[in-house]
């Protein structure tokens, strides 16, 4: 049997960020679409609700600040 091929398809793309004691660090390009969906989240059901009085840019504004 071999699982030559194995490693090829279970790495997967991302953008490198330096590497600490030797071990490789990226972000993983799903966590841009976890980013964009908790900031839609939040732009559109919490702070609509809560701060009803800000406008619609600041939820945006508020809303990723709050994810990053």
């Amino acid at each position: 049997m071999c699982f030559c091929f194995i490693s090829d398809q279970m790495t997967r793309h991302n953008i490198p960020l330096g590497k600490i004691l030797g071990i490789p660090i990226g972000l993983d390009y799903s966590w841009f679409l976890i980013f964009v969906l908790l900031t839609w989240s939040l732009a559109t059901g919490y702070y609509p609700v809560e701060f009803k009085y800000w406008s619609p840019p600041l939820y945006w504004f508020m809303g990723a600040v709050t994810v990053a």
